[in-house]
C-alpha cells in the first residue's frame, strides 16, 4: 500500500468512525434513528441507524486494511459491500412502490424533480440495479486480481 492509499484508507476509517459515534448520539440520545445522514452516504449510511452499524464496520475494515497494508482487500470489500447494498436497495425501492404505507413518499425524494409520481420509485430501483451491475463487474475483477497475487 503506497502513502496515498494508506492516507485514503486511514481518513476513510476516521470518517467512518465519526459516523459510528454520531450515529450512536442520534439514535440513543436524540431518538432519531431514521434521520438522514447525507455526508455518510459515502459509507452506505442513509439514516443514523445505518451509520452505527456501517460506521463501525468500515472503521474495522479500514484498520484491517492498514494493518495488512492491503489496498486491494479494501477495494474488494468496498465492491462486495456496494454490490450487496445495491441489491438490498433495489428490493427496498421495489417494495416501496407497492407498499400501502410509504416510508419515503414520492414528494420527499430528490429524484421526483425528474421523475413524476410513482416513477420516482422505479427510477430508484433502476439506479440501484445499475450500481449492482457495476459492482458485480468490479467484484469479479478485483477478486481475480486478489487471488492472482
Amino acid at each position: 500500500m503506497n502513502n496515498f492509499e494508506a492516507l485514503f484508507v486511514g481518513l476513510f476509517g476516521v470518517f467512518s468512525f465519526s459516523g459510528f459515534l454520531l450515529g450512536i448520539k442520534n439514535c440513543v440520545r436524540k431518538k432519531n434513528p431514521y434521520g438522514l445522514t447525507k455526508p455518510y452516504n459515502l459509507i452506505g449510511s442513509f439514516v443514523w441507524a445505518d451509520a452505527v452499524v456501517f460506521g463501525f464496520f468500515w472503521a474495522i475494515v479500514s484498520f484491517v486494511s492498514l494493518l495488512t497494508s492491503n489496498w486491494l482487500l479494501f477495494l474488494l470489500t468496498q465492491s462486495i459491500f456496494w454490490l450487496i447494498r445495491a441489491i438490498g436497495e433495489t428490493i427496498y425501492w421495489f417494495n416501496e412502490q407497492f407498499a400501502v404505507k410509504n416510508r419515503n413518499p414520492v414528494h420527499t425524494l430528490w429524484i421526483s424533480k425528474y421523475f413524476p409520481s410513482d416513477s420516482a420509485w422505479v427510477a430508484m430501483q433502476i439506479f440501484w440495479q445499475c450500481v449492482a451491475v457495476l459492482t458485480s463487474i468490479t467484484t469479479l475483477y478485483l477478486t481475480k486480481m486478489f487471488f492472482s497475487l
